[in-house]
């Protein structure tokens, strides 16, 4: 089968939904103005990223990420027609290869680790396993949550989201948090929301979350994108941002499901996610590409 390419750049965002969506399958809808919140958090660069044909049909898609010589592949599938044919390995093989030609000196991924199939792709093309990532998932309910998380001597209130910032560059010595966790996604998401935790000494601690309002059958959600924590806090103040982000959004606690994703196995706030009760629902791998 002869492939060819073209930047993403040149569909519209109606087009590489529908793309998006063929390549998934399964019922699952990729929507337009999804992908363009999605794009702007993650540095999609769309000419960077490739679409491949089959004559005059669009057939796979590798949405590639970029920050200065670092890159992401925030997204990659085939339609499903046309697997088992090496079209996913051609298309990504060339997708790196053009990104590098661009300046690109490394790209990351992360795989859920029960995907074989795409591990043994990216391995092809090789990327290396360098670390994993857990993924948390606790409901308020189950995590015991009440205002008694609340300092009975401080306080917790809402506040912008650029308060992250020296939280953020106090926590270098942690592991690097996943792409779409690092600062420059932090102060894009359009519906992020910071609580501060403060008590006598001063700020204790900060948590900044997305807010999700239920739909169909998925309860309230926070999804806790970052937590910055004063030394000598932990478990206490966690579960105290977790109440005081759950009441600020949506008023009830017990049916909230709060959920970290990609957290880095050894940082400080896994094993206080642990401690705090919250469940490991799945483990993903970090995958990374340095060109040579």
């Amino acid at each position: 089968m002869r492939l060819t390419y073209q930047s993403a750049l040149h569909l519209s965002l109606p087009d590489i939904a529908e793309l998006h969506t063929n390549a998934y399958g399964g019922g699952w809808v990729s929507k337009p103005d999804q992908l363009a919140d999605i794009f702007r958090v993650q540095s999609v660069d769309l000419k960077l990223s490739l679409v491949a044909y089959d004559g005059r049909r669009p057939i796979g898609l590798a949405l590639i990420g970029r920050r200065r010589t670092h890159g992401w592949l925030y997204d990659f599938g085939v339609n499903r027609s046309y697997r088992g044919q090496g079209v996913a390995t051609r298309l990504l093989q060339t997708s790196t290869r053009e990104a590098a030609k661009a300046g690109v000196r490394d790209i990351e991924l992360d795989v859920w680790e029960k995907r074989d199939d795409a591990i043994r792709l990216y391995q092809r093309a090789g990327f290396q396993h360098v670390r994993n990532y857990l993924m948390f998932h606790a409901t308020g309910a189950q995590l015991d949550l009440s205002a008694n998380d609340l300092p009975p001597d401080g306080q917790a209130t809402s506040d912008l989201v650029e308060t992250i910032i020296p939280w953020y560059a106090a926590a270098e010595s942690e592991p690097q948090p996943a792409w779409d966790r690092r600062l420059p996604s932090l102060l894009t998401y359009s519906d992020a929301r910071v609580m501060l935790l403060v008590d006598p000494q001063g700020p204790a601690a900060c948590i900044h979350y997305a807010a999700r309002p239920a739909s169909g059958h998925d309860p309230n959600g926070i999804r806790t994108l970052f937590v910055g924590l004063r030394p000598g806090s932990g478990v206490a103040q966690v579960r105290a941002l977790f109440f005081a982000a759950a009441r600020d959004a949506f008023g009830d606690v017990g049916s909230t499901t709060f959920r970290v994703a990609l957290e880095p196995e050894h940082s400080t706030l896994a094993k206080l996610l642990v401690d705090v009760g919250m469940n490991i629902a799945a483990t993903a791998l970090d995958m990374r590409l340095r060109m040579t």
